[in-house]
């Protein structure tokens, strides 16, 4: 029967890898195919400080606005993946991100501390047509939230200085107090008004593709393809 169905069909029975894990797993183990179990896990323990520590590092990956989608905008797991969406998944995410700020204010550390807030990949995806146009089929931009120790305000400012994951490391460095320069500059470092070119590596099972961009990402004219391996 799913032989004769029509391909516009068969995206409702498809399945990920993350639905196999899920079988021969625990519900109450954290792994980034499923948000659900850390969150309960927030709201059931909380966030818990060491007093024997003076400073910590803490790193969580969280599946975010990544398919196939079974979250939902108020954190409940929507088994069928047919309610869902991209945007109700990245809400419910947040959600869970809100949850542990808020208790890291109740805890009075929320202050001190350095926050980023950020994402391993953007949203880009390599179509046919660049091989010819040397352009991606849409930009690719990963979100960038950074809360410096001390650092309060109202509303959220915006930066148009052309940073790059490649200042991630240096700042994560600087924050707990290591010296980063060896790996570059910090977000701080690069000012709106600089002009650098910035690579991008979109890494597929059938292709690599390096472009370079200069100025605005968001300006799809911006992109260029500086090298590319295509497998057929």
């Amino acid at each position: 029967m799913y032989k004769m169905v029509p391909f516009a069909l068969k995206l409702e029975f498809g399945y990920y890898s993350g639905d196999v894990f899920t079988l021969a797993k625990s519900d109450t183990v954290w792994n980034i195919d499923n948000d659900i179990p850390f969150y309960n896990s927030l709201m059931r323990q909380g966030v818990t400080v060491n007093k024997e520590l003076d400073s910590a590092f803490r790193f969580y990956h969280m599946r975010g606005p990544h398919g196939p989608f079974y979250l939902s905008d108020d954190v409940k797991y929507e088994p069928t993946g047919r309610e869902a969406t991209v945007s109700s998944q990245g809400r419910g995410s947040l959600r869970i991100v809100y949850e542990y700020l808020e208790q890291m204010k109740e805890l009075g550390i929320y202050d001190d501390a350095t926050i980023i807030i950020t994402a391993d990949h953007g949203q880009g995806y390599i179509l046919d047509s660049d091989k010819t146009s040397g352009k991606p089929d849409r930009t690719s931009r990963p979100i960038f939230i950074v809360k410096k120790p001390n650092e309060q305000g109202e509303a959220m400012r915006i930066s148009n200085a052309p940073v790059s994951q490649a200042e991630l490391i240096p700042t994560i460095l600087e924050a707990v107090g290591a010296d980063g320069s060896d790996y570059g500059r910090t977000f701080e470092d690069i000012s709106e008004d600089e002009q650098r070119e910035r690579m991008y590596v979109d890494v597929y099972s059938y292709f690599t593709v390096q472009y370079t961009i200069h100025g605005d990402a968001a300006d799809l004219d911006n992109w260029n393809i500086k090298k590319a391996v295509y497998q057929k």
